[in-house]
C-alpha cells in the first residue's frame, strides 16, 4: 500500500511545491518566513563557499528530495560528498541519503525535525545533521544588551 502512495507522489509532485513522504502521508509545506528563509539562505552560503572552495561535492538547498528506504525529504540544505555526487545528473530528481543536513526549525516542523527525520537520518547513516532553531536566534535578536 505505501509503496503505490509513494509512486503516485512521486507521479503527482510538482518542482513548485515542496513536499515529503513521511510514514505513508503526503507533507505540503508552506511558505516559510523572513526570518527562515534568512537564516537558510545564510547557512547555505557559507557551508557552499567553502564545499566549492574545496571541491568538496555538492550542496543542495531547499527543494533536494532525499530518498530515504522509507520516506522522502526535502532538507533545507544537505551536502553530498564528491564519491557520491559525481554520479548525479543535471536532470536527477530524486537523490539518495546526503552526508550531512541541515534543517532549520519552524513551528509547524520541529516535531518531525527533531522526531522522525532524526531517527531516519540516524538510520541512513547520515554522518551529521544540524537542526538549527531560529526561534531562539530571534529571541537572541531581540535582546537588549
Amino acid at each position: 500500500m505505501k509503496k503505490s502512495k509513494r509512486i503516485e507522489f512521486y507521479n503527482n509532485i510538482s518542482e513548485q511545491e515542496k513536499a515529503e513522504f513521511i510514514n505513508g502521508a503526503v507533507i505540503i509545506h508552506s511558505p516559510v518566513m523572513k526570518r527562515h528563509n534568512e537564516a537558510n539562505s545564510n547557512l547555505h552560503k557559507l557551508i557552499d563557499t567553502f564545499v566549492y572552495k574545496h571541491q568538496l561535492g555538492f550542496v543542495g538547498i531547499e527543494k533536494i528530495l532525499i530518498q530515504l528506504t522509507r520516506n522522502d525529504y526535502e532538507p533545507d540544505i544537505c551536502f553530498f560528498k564528491s564519491t557520491k555526487a559525481k554520479s548525479f545528473k543535471s536532470n536527477q530528481s530524486l537523490f539518495p541519503a546526503p552526508d550531512f543536513i541541515v534543517e532549520v526549525l519552524s513551528k509547524g516542523t520541529a516535531h518531525r525535525d527533531r522526531g522522525i527525520k532524526f531517527e531516519d537520518y540516524a538510520v541512513h547513516g547520515i554522518a551529521e545533521y544540524w537542526i538549527v532553531d531560529r526561534l531562539f536566534l530571534t529571541k537572541k535578536e531581540t535582546m537588549k544588551p
